[in-house]
C-alpha cells in the first residue's frame, strides 16, 4: 500500500515538520487557467508551527507530486487546523498592465515567469506571433488566457499550462500522452465530474485597427460541436493603440 507524506518547511524558524493528518488529504487539478489545490486537516499539538507563505510538499512513497504554499487555516475547537495550498500557479491570478508586441504565447509566458521569479519547467514553444497586445488591469491568468487562443483560432493548436512538482510547464496536447492504460484494477478510489462550464466550440478573435479606422474578425468553431452542446463562445477584442 502506498504511503502518503505532508512535509511543511517553516520559513521563519527554518524549521521542517511532518504534520499527524486526520482524515483525507486532497489535491484537485484542473485542465487550464486554475492554480491545482491541497487540502488537508492538521492535529494540533505542541510542536507543529507553520504559518501562510510556508512551503508544503505531499510526497508518495518518498516520490514528490505536489509542491505548493500555505493560503488558508482555520482551527476548530477540536484542535484541528484545516489547511488549503495553492501551488506555483496560485500568483497567476494577480493583477498587472502589460505590452507586447511580436511574442508568442510561451514567449509571454517566459516573459511573465522570468519578471516574477516562477521556477520554469517544460515550456513548449508556440509559433504564431501575436502582432500588439495590451493588456491592462487584468490577471496574468486573463493576459495568457488571451494569448492562448490565437494559436487555437489560426492554426488549431491547444497547450495546457500547468504545475508540475514545482515548475511552471507548457505542453500540447499530443506531447501529454502516456503509454499507460488506466483502469479500476490500477487505481485507488476516486470521483470525478464533467462539465462544460469552461469549454468553448467557438472562438472570435476581433482586431480594431484605430489608426486605419478598419477592422476585422477571425472566426474559428467546430461545427459539430455546436450541434451538440450549442454555441459555447469566447470572445478576444484587441486594438492598435
Amino acid at each position: 500500500m502506498s504511503k502518503y507524506e505532508i512535509q511543511i518547511y517553516n520559513k521563519q524558524n527554518k524549521k521542517y515538520y511532518i504534520p499527524a493528518i486526520e482524515g483525507e488529504i486532497t489535491v484537485t487539478w484542473s485542465r487550464q487557467f486554475e492554480a491545482g489545490s491541497l487540502t488537508f486537516n492538521v492535529v494540533k499539538d505542541k510542536v507543529i508551527d507553520y504559518q501562510e507563505g510556508n512551503p508544503v510538499a505531499l510526497l508518495k512513497d518518498g516520490e514528490l507530486i505536489f509542491y505548493g504554499y500555505v493560503f488558508k487555516k482555520s482551527r476548530s475547537g477540536k484542535q484541528i487546523i484545516k489547511t488549503t495550498c495553492y501551488d506555483q500557479l496560485r500568483y497567476f491570478k494577480y493583477k498587472d498592465t502589460i505590452q507586447y508586441k511580436d511574442k508568442t504565447y510561451s514567449e509571454l509566458l517566459n516573459m511573465i515567469c522570468d519578471d516574477r521569479h516562477f521556477t520554469k519547467g517544460d515550456i513548449e514553444k508556440t509559433k504564431y506571433k501575436i502582432v500588439k497586445m495590451t493588456e491592462e488591469d487584468k490577471e496574468l491568468f486573463s493576459m495568457l488566457k488571451n494569448a492562448s487562443a490565437l494559436p487555437v483560432a489560426h492554426q488549431g493548436k491547444e497547450y495546457v499550462l500547468f504545475d508540475e512538482k514545482a515548475k511552471v510547464c507548457l505542453k500540447s496536447w499530443e506531447n501529454m500522452k502516456v503509454n499507460e492504460v488506466i483502469t479500476y484494477n490500477n487505481t485507488q478510489d476516486f470521483e470525478y465530474m464533467t462539465s462544460i462550464d469552461n469549454a468553448y466550440n467557438r472562438i472570435v478573435v476581433h482586431h480594431i485597427d484605430r489608426e486605419k479606422e478598419k477592422e476585422q474578425r477571425f472566426v474559428t468553431e467546430d461545427k459539430k460541436n455546436i450541434d451538440d452542446w450549442g454555441i459555447l463562445q469566447y470572445y478576444i477584442p484587441t486594438s492598435n493603440i
